[in-house]
């Protein structure tokens, strides 16, 4: 199954759950800013210049920081074994995975875990990173996958996007963890832990209830702030 097109959408997307998919169809506009944003596209031809790369690179180390601190609130606040091992599974590619992987690359570019560590956050960065602190100050485990989503599964949508393309060698390491299997398959499985979830809290018409309005607001909202997090990558 593919995600349909419309006219604002110009291409198909992997299915990631029934809610996942609604919450896309809402913002279409930015969530192709972000899926097929000049990073990702220079980064695929080869093109990015290091500089930028290396500028993502220290920025993305901190936020995975305060990504995984968001992840641990979250399996705190779910409400079955599903959706707790979900978060933690999360929590744990975050810390002991992805970021020994930007460590990795920015030793080959000669920079220190512990320069890394002393990255000065952005302001893109911080902004991002207080929208989904004050939406975990507020809201709940629904909330949450609304803000946490766009990270998580739309750069699955990258790596299937990236994956149908020849791309130039330069920047494999990080194109091949996202079009990697099986992390494509851990993403199938996040999308239906979100379904069940929705289900379980707002039942099986979750789209017709005001709460709905909100979860897509959040949603576009985080949508927006990840694309100025790789618009801030590109700035010089």
């Amino acid at each position: 199954m593919v995600f349909k097109q419309t006219p604002k959408y110009k291409y198909d997307a992997p299915y990631y759950g029934r809610h996942f998919d609604q919450w896309r169809f809402t913002c279409p506009t930015e969530w192709q800013e972000l899926t097929r944003h000049k990073f990702i596209l220079s980064l695929a031809d080869g093109s990015l210049p290091d500089e930028s790369f290396i500028r993502y690179l220290r920025q993305n180390y901190i936020f995975l920081i305060h990504f995984a601190r968001a992840w641990g609130q979250v399996a705190s606040m779910g409400s079955d074994i599903a959706e707790i091992r979900m978060a933690t599974s999360i929590t744990h590619q975050v810390i002991n995975s992805k970021m020994q992987m930007y460590i990795d690359m920015c030793n080959d570019y000669g920079i220190s875990e512990r320069e890394l560590f002393q990255t000065e956050e952005d302001s893109a960065t911080t902004a991002y990173v207080i929208h989904f602190e004050n939406v975990g100050a507020s809201g709940d485990f629904i909330d949450m996958m609304a803000v946490l989503s766009p990270s998580v599964l739309g750069y699955a949508e990258i790596g299937n996007f990236l994956a149908s393309l020849r791309t130039a060698p330069k920047y494999q390491r990080w194109i091949t963890t996202y079009t990697d299997k099986n992390h494509q398959v851990s993403c199938h499985h996040i999308g239906r832990v979100i379904d069940d979830a929705i289900m379980h809290r707002l039942g099986a018409d979750a789209m017709t209830t005001a709460r709905w309005q909100t979860l897509c607001d959040r949603f576009r909202i985080t949508t927006k702030l990840e694309a100025n997090y790789l618009h801030m990558s590109l700035a010089g």
